[in-house]
């Protein structure tokens, strides 16, 4: 309770010092004539120019020369590292995708081929396909059955 009365008097006395300040420098100013308001205005600059030119400018040219710069290469940094992260993630995630689906990761050797176990099942298709595909540029049949029956009509 104490604390609450002696903050309470510090900003009634606060309040009464600024009224009185202010107060004071208006009614200087009331009994004066409008020329020498005028020069009296002119003559002292006003607390909001001083606020603009001495406070505001200078921090403004802060934040534009040094303060900007170096949160855009903060900004950066963290965007860079967030990339390579995210990127680790979807290589992650890629693995765990194949190995769901039974495809292991190839080791390739110089010439860029698959280097697999004979008993996946990825080996099996592989070699099924490469088959496949070695008919078809020999100009093979791309169906054997059709060939062995084709042998056994009488003719």
């Amino acid at each position: 309770m104490l604390t609450l009365i002696f903050f309470s008097l510090l900003a009634i006395l606060s309040f009464g010092g600024a009224v009185f300040l202010l107060g004071r420098r208006i009614v200087s100013v009331r009994f004066l004539n409008a020329d020498e308001q005028k020069s009296k205005m002119t003559a002292s600059p006003l607390f909001f120019d001083f606020v603009r030119e001495d406070v505001i400018r200078p921090f403004e040219e802060f934040v534009a020369s040094v303060a900007r710069p170096a949160m855009l290469k903060l900004g950066e940094k963290f965007l860079r590292r967030f990339r390579i992260l995210v990127l680790k993630v979807e290589a992650l995630l890629h693995r765990l995708s194949d190995y769901f689906h039974g495809k292991r990761i190839a080791i390739k050797n110089g010439n860029g081929l698959s280097i697999q176990a004979d008993n996946s099942k990825n080996a099996e298709f592989w070699g099924e396909m490469r088959e496949f595909k070695n008919r078809l540029q020999n100009g093979e049949s791309n169906k054997p059955e059709d060939n062995s029956k084709n042998n056994n009509l009488p003719g």
